[in-house]
């Protein structure tokens, strides 16, 4: 497991991009994935320490995606950000071990202190 790399899985372009360049100026390795099926496998291959991911995708949305990666390793920290956060959406993805729920717009400053508290929990974990 790498402890500074990330996994970001959104449907947009635009905003896997500038959510790229975001986490890569704070040091952190970031892979990137269009959906939840394309995150299995880079998650598989890379095994990144933290999986960001939008809720809503086509071929397997996030919550789906965050029970697969809580099955095949629990410790897995899963950041949702989403347009589409409600008490009910936000209530089922904690329930399901989500480690965080951000919304959409992204407050890049709050983003940032979340990656790094994971990072260093991990990091004292290890």
């Amino acid at each position: 497991m790498h402890r500074k790399a990330i996994l970001l899985v959104d449907d947009d372009l635009t905003s896997r991009e500038i959510h790229k360049m975001a986490i890569e100026s704070w040091g952190y390795t970031i892979y990137l994935a269009e959906d939840g099926a394309q995150a299995l496998s880079i998650f598989r291959e890379k095994q990144p320490a933290i999986v960001i991911t939008d809720l809503v995708m086509p071929n397997l949305n996030g919550l789906a995606l965050l029970r697969q990666l809580k099955q095949e390793r629990p410790g897995t920290a899963v950041i949702f950000l989403t347009a589409y956060a409600n008490v009910t959406n936000a209530v089922t993805i904690m329930k399901q071990g989500a480690a965080d729920l951000l919304t959409k717009p992204v407050n890049f400053q709050r983003l940032k202190l979340v990656l790094d508290s994971l990072a260093k929990r991990d990091a004292a974990i290890a």
